[in-house]
């Protein structure tokens, strides 16, 4: 049975005060209206909860019991509504965030306590881990991608940076081995290899429209590209890192590009969350946080890699 919080409210009003022309005034509303709701409850739920005389309004043995319950009922909406309305007014609560493991330590870890000063009622999680993770399953609010992203209807996207990403080796390396100058000369080459590559042993490289796919016999795999940047700057091979990773190797030119005119496929580093019909207030503030820090080109490529 169906019976509306108004009706609920204008009851208990009744019940607390035995007046209905008291608890009309309560609730701002005409006593005559007030006693009609409360008979059609009483209809509605098939017993008497007041009884009524021309001089006083007192609780049946029903109404007593459903008095009761509802005015805990009621209580405990009021709570509910405080605790929620708390949640509108600004960045309130947990935040839980998923970040992948090397791009999270060396590039979100430092903004975290700029982030925290101007939030300071904000409670903040930190999952690292480049697993791609279900943010429904493990209640997490939002998380940072790093790939090619596309719209699905369970996630929103808000593209923050592009991730630039090159074939690279030190200059030690290629003074014993020489520069490959094509794709398929790879072949002769030492390969350090990203092993979560969708390609598996395989590097897709573009040049203007073409795109080529070239297998790769890699001499190390990992799924953590700081061990192949170390490699690579110890002169153990050629890699595919990122400009977020290796940027400053390359600026340094520890680390210089190879095959230049070939570059893996454009990807992006995006802040994803839930799509739901309202997005919390500490989920978008931390999109704008981080879309403030990332405007414009990221601080990673604003230093230039030096040629080979």
């Amino acid at each position: 049975m169906d019976t509306d919080f108004d009706t609920m409210r204008g009851f208990v009003a009744v019940a607390r005060r035995l007046s209905f022309r008291a608890a009309a005034d309560e609730l701002g509303m005409d006593p005559t209206v007030l006693s009609r709701k409360v008979a059609r409850l009483e209809a509605r739920l098939g017993v008497r909860l007041l009884h009524r005389t021309t001089r006083k309004v007192s609780l049946t043995e029903a109404g007593a019991v459903y008095f009761q319950r509802c005015d805990d009922l009621l209580s405990r909406m009021a709570d509910a509504e405080a605790e929620v309305s708390r949640y509108a007014s600004g960045p309130t609560g947990t935040l839980r965030l998923a970040l992948p493991n090397l791009f999270g330590q060396r590039h979100i870890a430092p903004l975290v306590p700029e982030f925290m000063a101007r939030h300071p009622a904000l409670r903040i999680e930190l999952a690292f881990s480049d697993r791609m993770v279900d943010l429904l399953d493990l209640r997490m609010d939002a998380a940072i991608r790093i790939g090619s992203m596309a719209a699905v209807g369970d996630l929103r996207i808000r593209r923050l940076a592009p991730n630039r990403r090159l074939v690279c080796a030190s200059p030690a390396y290629l003074a014993r081995h020489g520069a490959p100058r094509e794709p398929a000369d790879l072949a002769a080459h030492r390969i350090l290899h990203f092993s979560p590559f969708i390609e598996g042993n395989a590097w897709r490289l573009a040049r203007g429209g073409s795109e080529v796919e070239v297998p790769v016999a890699p001499v190390l795999c990992a799924d953590n590209v700081e061990v192949l940047r170390l490699a690579a700057l110890a002169g153990e091979g050629i890699a595919i890192l990122a400009t977020f990773v290796a940027g400053d190797d390359l600026a340094a030119g520890r680390l210089v590009p190879v095959l230049s005119a070939w570059q893996p496929p454009a990807s992006t580093i995006s802040f994803v969350y839930p799509n739901a019909p309202f997005t919390p207030q500490k989920v978008r503030a931390l999109s704008d946080f981080l879309g403030e820090q990332f405007a414009g080109d990221p601080p990673w490529d604003k230093k230039k890699a030096r040629p080979a």
